[in-house]
């Protein structure tokens, strides 16, 4: 009957409101355009129905706790710099970031194509949809070959180049006439402006493995089969 017609449509408007809220979360922080309109919305409903239907003002404000049940809910970040090496496969020389969760950005080295999905996934994770700079550490193909799609998918602040002598053609055709800076050390990140800080370094070792240095973490990365993104956190293990 109509008792649970009501029903339904409470339980339908629960699963939009949730669904609704996960998209906001996922792509932005607290407080953020999405989340003040959310919340006008919601408002003007209350409003709205306060002045006309006082019974059904329970189902906007159901949906209103339930935004503050997940955001609440959600990891907050304080200043944390995570940084992430993404390896392996076909991939030469791994791609670096460094993620600020708290600013929505990231600072990335290299831009390999098959490394591009893996540090969308992980970007997205954390809410992230901006590449403050991207830095291109070696003048050859596997670094810039996944430029193209990284612009599609992010929208980046600055590239910057490390000098070198010389450079590949297929890596000049990769960067053809887009605007760049020269600046940065090989196999090395930071987030500062000054060319010699390193935040992040990620150094040739024998074998074919990798000596990851980030803060006061020190690790050997050996090499896989298959492309992996390793997570590194200045306080807790990787």
């Amino acid at each position: 009957g109509v008792w649970n017609f009501f029903l339904d449509f409470l339980l339908n408007y629960i699963k939009l409101t949730v669904n609704i809220a996960g998209e906001a979360i996922q792509r932005s922080s607290w407080m953020t355009p999405e989340w003040y309109v959310a919340g006008l919305f919601i408002a003007a409903m209350i409003l709205f129905l306060l002045l006309n239907r006082k019974k059904w003002v329970l189902m906007p404000l159901a949906g209103m706790f339930i935004l503050l049940a997940v955001q609440l809910n959600q990891s907050t970040y304080e200043n944390e710099k995570i940084a992430a090496v993404i390896s392996g496969g076909s991939l030469e020389h791994p791609v670096m970031a460094i993620l600020l969760p708290h600013a929505n950005t990231m600072y990335v080295a290299n831009a390999g194509r098959d490394a591009v999905n893996s540090l969308n996934q992980l970007a997205y994770s954390y809410g992230i949809n901006r590449i403050e700079r991207l830095d291109i550490t070696h003048p050859v193909a596997d670094c810039v070959d996944g430029l193209g799609y990284l612009q599609k998918i992010f929208l980046i602040g600055k590239l910057r180049i490390v000098e070198h002598k010389k450079r590949s053609q297929a890596f000049e055709q990769y960067i053809g006439k887009q605007p760049y800076i020269i600046g940065g050390k090989k196999d090395s990140l930071s987030i500062s402006g000054a060319e010699n800080a390193v935040d992040l370094e990620v150094l040739p070792h024998e074998s074919g493995a990798w000596c990851v240095k980030f803060g006061q973490r020190d690790f050997l990365l050996k090499r896989t089969a298959f492309p992996r993104t390793i997570i590194i956190k200045p306080n807790c293990g990787r």
